[in-house]
Order: structure tokens, then sequence, then C-alpha cells
């Protein structure tokens, strides 16, 4: 997942060991990129974000993507 937000469309962040916490909704994603994002997500683990999961607390930031992803796969 890190890489895909380091490339992807909309992102383009650069590769300076970002940490997991790093706040990714202040002008890291837009909505292109959040919705590139959300798109990835259910296409390579088989789920469904729903609209009601699109949050702060849920894409915040790498940590918060992960753990919430791994909440979705369990």
């Amino acid at each position: 997942m890190r890489a895909y937000l380091l490339s992807g469309p909309g992102l383009g962040m650069a590769d300076d060991g970002i940490p997991g916490d790093h706040p990714l909704l202040d002008g890291v994603l837009d909505s292109l990129g959040i919705y590139s994002l959300v798109t990835f997500l259910e296409n390579g683990f088989a789920v469904e974000v729903r609209d009601d999961e699109l949050l702060p607390e849920n894409f915040g930031s790498i940590d918060a993507i992960t753990a919430f992803m791994a909440a979705k796969c369990a």
C-alpha cells in the first residue's frame, strides 16, 4: 500500500521515509487520490468500502488505512 501511495494517481508522494502516522488528508490525498485509493483497496482486497466508512479515522494515515483494512479483511 505504501508503494501505491507513493506513486498512485493524484498522489505522487516522494519516498523520504514517510512515517505510518503521517497525516494524509492535509494536502497529500485529494479527492481523486481518495477515490483511487479506495478503488485500489476494493479491487486488491476484494472488499467494499462503504460511504459511511470514508472517515479521517480510517483514511487519515497509512497506519489508519492498515488498521481499517485489517478489520475489513478479518
